[in-house]
């Protein structure tokens, strides 16, 4: 998979939205560019000790700015090049149930 992928898969999901994170930007950054303008990648930064509530707010943000047509979200967090998968991260999962 490559970060290209995000435009394969918005199309086969609808138009759905990609949760990513910034540092995406310096390795792909025609595509991120283009992302960022049309919203169909909502970037932020993962740290630890990031607010939900901050997050949950930028969410709410994008959400307006492309609504009913859905969040793609990577639960493991990161890419992973071994054979077994990563511990999932819950934290976008828990705002999707709240």
């Amino acid at each position: 998979r490559s970060w290209g992928d995000f435009f394969i898969d918005q199309a086969l999901c609808g138009g759905a939205a990609y949760l990513s994170r910034y540092m995406v930007i310096p390795a792909c950054p025609g595509s991120s560019l283009y992302a960022w303008i049309s919203h169909s990648v909502w970037f932020f930064n993962r740290k630890k000790g990031l607010d939900r509530s901050e997050l949950g707010r930028y969410l709410a943000q994008q959400w307006e700015l492309r609504p009913g047509k859905g969040l793609i979200v990577y639960p493991e967090g990161t890419r992973n090049q071994k054979k077994e998968p990563l511990k999932l991260k819950t934290g976008v999962l828990q705002m999707a149930y709240d």
